[in-house]
């Protein structure tokens, strides 16, 4: 369901009416507004402040909170969105297959954690049950990327529960070795104080590759781009500054009634903030860690990128 934000009255536009204030030059066009596509979740967190404000510019804001990927991959494919925030490897791999969404910048780096009762190594888990949320996904084949690196064996991999399943299994104290993403490792470390986080993926994926793990971008339609390059940098500069402001004021940001449309407790989304390492970086900047990534993903599973890795043009300058 879309949202529309509030609308701003537009003090000193132009007669021609096409002007937002301190915006576009006085010769191009603006959208009537900017359509917006995130998840249900964390992923969305840095948006906030973007979310409350309802506008860009002077031009509303549209949003939508999709729980589940189909359902932003149907609107990229029918081209009803403007913005939206993406896995990496869908996005490259919606690209791949025709789709103009080009990636303007990466925005989360961090979800992926082990949960248990005490602090453990790669290593140290040989011989043990760990729980993972889905066969083929990506934390799956993050994890088991990292476990062959590190020469690790022997560890059993259990995918017979999906991520709110094996969360309420991990809470009810019937799994204690977990591999979940957020906001299931704050909802279960608030419900187990016998848990920790043993340890961190990204921190090991950097570790072992050199730069860090990509996880959600933001990608815009590449007719927007053509239509609108001048407001685009209004939009790009409001995504950078709301998710700064959330980064530098988490308790403020998670007070906001846009937390509960997340689906998210303020609680929750205050604890899972510096998990989910919120950093605007331009898509040209991140591309070595991108492909990185995305490299790893292409040996393990090429139908999970689109079966290459996107060219020089899918980031945006």
């Amino acid at each position: 369901m879309w949202r529309r934000g509030a609308l701003v009255v537009l003090v000193g536009v132009l007669a021609a009416g096409l002007l937002p204030a301190g915006g576009a030059s006085e010769h191009e066009a603006v959208p009537d507004e900017v359509r917006l596509t995130l998840f249900l979740g964390p992923t969305a967190l840095g948006f906030i402040p973007l979310l409350e404000a309802g506008e860009v510019a002077g031009v509303p804001l549209s949003y939508e909170l999709v729980p589940q990927p189909d359902v932003a991959v149907s609107r990229i494919l029918a081209g009803e969105t403007d913005v939206a925030a993406l896995p990496v490897n869908l996005a490259a791999r919606l690209y791949n297959g025709g789709a103009d969404y080009r990636m303007a910048a990466m925005y989360l780096w961090g979800l992926l954690y082990l949960v248990a009762p005490e602090p453990v190594t790669l290593e140290g888990l040989a011989g043990r049950r760990v729980y993972v949320p889905g066969k083929g996904a990506t934390p799956d084949l993050v994890f088991r990327f990292l476990l062959e690196k590190r020469g690790v064996e022997g560890v059993e991999l259990d995918y017979s529960l999906p991520p709110a399943g094996l969360a309420q299994a991990v809470a009810a104290g019937k799994v204690d070795y977990a591999l979940l993403p957020e906001p299931f490792v704050s909802r279960v470390l608030a419900l187990r104080e016998d848990l920790v986080v043993a340890f961190d993926l990204q921190a090991e994926w950097e570790r072992e590759v050199g730069t860090p793990l990509t996880q959600t971008c933001i990608v815009v339609k590449g007719e927007f781009l053509q239509e609108y390059p001048v407001f685009w940098k209004e939009v790009r500069r409001a995504i950078e500054e709301s998710i700064h402001q959330v980064v530098a004021d988490p308790d403020g940001a998670t007070s906001s009634p846009v937390v509960e449309k997340l689906g998210l407790t303020s609680e929750i989304a205050r604890a899972a903030i510096p998990r989910c390492r919120l950093s605007f970086v331009p898509a040209r900047e991140a591309r070595q860690a991108v492909e990185a990534y995305l490299g790893v993903l292409l040996e393990y599973a090429p139908g999970s990128v689109g079966g290459a890795l996107p060219p020089a043009e899918w980031y945006v300058e």
